[in-house]
């Protein structure tokens, strides 16, 4: 091996040396994220009745995500709808269908 590489090793392994965290700091560190998901989600449980979980919370977001898109499909639509109605009665009007 080269000296970069074995330089670029001990580098790897100091940065995962800094990177480990003892279990009662990762439970601590979990339960403060627990609690600021309560904060967040607090009124999901007064309207479910149900705790907030990460699979509720989850699905929530995708419900949202899903209600969003149907609202801007609905809109492109309709944008789509005003445009083309006032072009197809003037085609009518012309009489350009009346072979059909």
């Amino acid at each position: 091996m080269s000296k970069e590489e074995k330089e670029e090793k001990e580098e790897k392994e100091e940065k995962a040396e800094e990177v480990k965290i003892s279990p009662d700091e990762l439970i601590k560190k979990i339960s403060k994220l627990e609690d600021s998901l309560r904060q967040i989600f607090g009124p999901l449980e007064e309207s479910t009745g149900i705790p907030p979980s990460i699979t509720n919370i989850i699905n929530e977001f995708i419900s949202l995500i899903i209600r969003i898109i149907t609202r801007i499909i609905g809109f492109i639509a309709m944008v789509i709808a005003t445009i083309i109605r006032p072009i197809l009665f003037t085609f009518l009007r012309l009489g350009i269908f009346m072979p059909l």
